[in-house]
C-alpha cells in the first residue's frame, strides 16, 4: 500500500500504490525543496515557445475555447494537451503559491456538487486522451482549432470512448468510496445511483464543445465588436 494518505489517488486515481508515491515524493517533497535559479523570461514575440501564464492562455483562447465548463473543473487543462501535441512548447517554473484555508471550509461547500463536478473534469478529460492520442498537432492555432473538432466528432459517439467513460466512473466510485469520511462515500453513492446522466451529459457536453470550436471565431468577432461600457462596474456598485 501507499505510505501517503488514499485522498491523493483522487487526482491521479489510475496510479498504482508505488506510481502515486513518487508522484508525491517527485511533485511535493523533493519538488518543494527546489530554489528556482533565476527570473521568468517573457517575450511578446512569436517564437516556438510558449510563455508562462495569462499572455500563453489568451493566445490559445483568441483560437480554441475552453472545454466544456458547466459545473466542471480544471477546463483550461485542455491548453496544456494541446500545445504539448503541436511544435509549441511550454515554460515551467517551480515558483510555489501557499495557499491558507479557512479551517472551516469541509463545512461550507456542497459536496456532491463538488464531486459531480471532479467526475466531469475526469470525464472530459478522458475524452481528449481518447481523441488526441494519435494525433499531432499543428502549430498554426487557427489548423490547431480544425484539427481538434475533427479529433473530438471522430471518437465522441464510438463504442471505445464509451467503455473508457465507464471505466473512469468505475474508478472514480471506487477512489471515493475507499476513502472513509461520510462527504466521499456520500459522492461515491451518489455517482453510482446515476452513471448513465453522467455518460449523456459528457457526450452531449462534448458534441456542444465541437460546435462551439467550430463557430469561435464568428462568436469572438461578434464579441470583440461589444461596447463594453455597459458592463463596467463602478466602486459604488461593485459590492
Amino acid at each position: 500500500m501507499s505510505k501517503y494518505p488514499n485522498t491523493f489517488s483522487l487526482s491521479k486515481p489510475t496510479y498504482s500504490p508505488s506510481q502515486l508515491d513518487d508522484y508525491i515524493n517527485n511533485k511535493y517533497v523533493q519538488g518543494s525543496t527546489e530554489t528556482f535559479p533565476g527570473n521568468l523570461a517573457f517575450s511578446e514575440q512569436k517564437s516556438n515557445y510558449i510563455d508562462a501564464g495569462n499572455f500563453a492562455l489568451k493566445e490559445v483562447f483568441l483560437k480554441i475555447p475552453v472545454s466544456p465548463a458547466n459545473v466542471t473543473s480544471g477546463t483550461d487543462y485542455l491548453y496544456h494537451t494541446l500545445v504539448g501535441k503541436s511544435g509549441w512548447r511550454m515554460v515551467y517554473h517551480n515558483d510555489r503559491v501557499v495557499h491558507q484555508y479557512n479551517e472551516n471550509r469541509y463545512d461550507q461547500i456542497d459536496h456532491l456538487t463538488y464531486g459531480h463536478s471532479k467526475l466531469l473534469s475526469r470525464l472530459m478529460t478522458t475524452v481528449t486522451n481518447n481523441a488526441l492520442a494519435d494525433v499531432s498537432l499543428s502549430d498554426d492555432f487557427n489548423d490547431m482549432a480544425q484539427q481538434v473538432a475533427a479529433a473530438y466528432l471522430s471518437t465522441v459517439d464510438s463504442a471505445e470512448l464509451l467503455a473508457k467513460l465507464k471505466t473512469t466512473i468505475q474508478r472514480f466510485v471506487a477512489v471515493y468510496a475507499s476513502i472513509d469520511l461520510p462527504h466521499y462515500q456520500a459522492i461515491a453513492t451518489n455517482v453510482a445511483q446515476q452513471p448513465d446522466a453522467y455518460l449523456e451529459k459528457t457526450i452531449t457536453d462534448v458534441h456542444h464543445f465541437i460546435d462551439l470550436i467550430q463557430n469561435w471565431p464568428a462568436i469572438l468577432k461578434n464579441t470583440q465588436a461589444l461596447e463594453l461600457a455597459p458592463f463596467s462596474i463602478s466602486a459604488d456598485n461593485s459590492r
